[in-house]
């Protein structure tokens, strides 16, 4: 696992919106082609052979999306700089983690939901958008969105996008532009802080643990817990609520909310640090490749310096046999 973040060449600024404009064209191109898909075989009404609800189609249409988007990822960054990810390096990325690092993401994704929930009640109409999506959900989207999602969602955001550009530009560029790009494709600006918050929780502990199955999990949680939320508050008004006004005692909000923000803050800190913790081991392994020069081209030197005492040992062993020959 030492070279998992090492020894690649790409990507810079470009392939990032290349990933970007393809995303957001597969997104189309699955959602006609599902639709195509629908309408032949669900019309006309009197020759129905297979019902097709939209729920139905909603989730075929991102899991369509979402596979084309990895398979373009994996081909492209093999044409682009040579990268494959043989079956041996791909099983060691879903290796079991200690289960202290799940409940430690777990809290930290609960203090980030916390501490956007003031900044995203700022977006009632973007609130009223996420509650509509979720309303519309049937049984086969929710198990999505579940299941299906965080699978998904972190073979591409952690394990493509974040791996890569950490391979290039260090832990922390690749833990908050996977967040901000995570965010970005949530489609709305609710949505998007708690998915950014969320991504930075996700990225930190990947690149803690080079586990796929770690975030994954911890994305699962996140998903159902927002289900689950759903469930209990079904009413509108009550789920545009804010969470003071839900628990209801300004004291306990604000302890939860210092605490929750403190976790975040200590994250984000400990993310930036990841940065120049990076910075320190490649000037620390340049000092070691310099000093490794300078001892290899010292034994040259030495090498050549006891070759030629052997060779002037040689030379007098030789005229000291001429000189016994003259002798005798």
């Amino acid at each position: 696992m030492k070279n998992f973040f090492k020894g690649k060449v790409y990507p810079n600024f470009k392939d990032i919106v290349i990933l970007l404009g393809v995303f957001v064209i597969s997104m189309l191109l699955s959602k006609l082609a599902v639709s195509l898909v629908s309408y032949f075989i669900g019309y006309p009404e009197g020759h129905r052979t297979l019902e097709i609800t939209d729920d139905l189609l909603l989730s075929l249409a991102y899991i369509l999306n979402f596979v084309l988007v990895i398979f373009f990822a994996l081909i492209y960054r093999h044409q682009r700089a040579g990268l494959d990810d043989k079956p041996g390096s791909m099983l060691k990325r879903f290796k079991l983690v200690s289960p202290a690092y799940l409940l430690w993401g777990v809290i930290l994704m609960v203090a980030a939901s916390v501490v956007t929930e003031p900044v995203m009640c700022l977006f009632p109409k973007s609130m009223e958008k996420m509650y509509e999506l979720m309303a519309g959900m049937g049984w086969i989207m929710v198990l999505t969105s579940v299941f299906i999602a965080p699978i998904l969602e972190e073979l591409l955001f952690r394990g493509i996008v974040q791996g890569d550009i950490t391979a290039k530009y260090g832990a922390t560029t690749g833990i908050f532009v996977s967040a901000v790009i995570f965010g970005l494709l949530h489609g709305n600006t609710a949505q998007g802080v708690s998915a950014f918050c969320t991504g930075l929780v996700l990225g930190f502990v990947f690149y803690r643990t080079h586990s796929l199955w770690a975030v994954i999990f911890l994305h699962f949680i996140n998903n159902a817990l927002a289900q689950v939320l759903f469930i209990f508050m079904p009413g509108k008004d009550l789920y545009l609520e804010s969470l003071r006004n839900i628990i209801g005692i300004d004291w306990i909000y604000y302890i939860i909310y210092g605490i929750s923000l403190l976790l975040l803050i200590i994250t984000v800190v400990k993310i930036i640090r990841l940065g120049q913790k990076n910075k320190n081991d490649e000037n620390e392994r340049s000092s070691q490749n310099i000093i490794g020069i300078e001892n290899v081209e010292q034994n040259e030197e030495s090498e050549i310096l006891f070759s030629q005492k052997e060779n002037r040992g040689e030379e007098v062993e030789q005229e000291g046999e001429k000189w016994r020959d003259v002798k005798f």
